[in-house]
């Protein structure tokens, strides 16, 4: 999972997670912790945030679909 950041900074752009999971239900956990870990960040600009919060919700979205297409 690579969650992009708006930040615009060339040193720190990116924050890649690997993640090498069994279940659909550890990763949409994961992805939920570290949304509500993001938001609690200092320092961080709220547009920031919300650039990477709507990247998480979107990769949960994504991970509740294909737990929906594979039941």
């Amino acid at each position: 999972i690579q969650l992009l950041n708006a930040s615009g900074l060339a040193d720190a752009d990116t924050a890649d997670i690997a993640v090498s999971l069994a279940g659909f239900d550890t990763v949409e956990q994961f992805a939920e912790n570290t949304l509500v870990a993001i938001q609690g960040l200092n320092g961080v600009d709220s547009s920031q945030r919300e650039a990477v919060r709507n990247n998480i919700q979107s990769i949960i979205t994504q991970i509740k679909d294909l737990k929906s297409d594979t039941e």
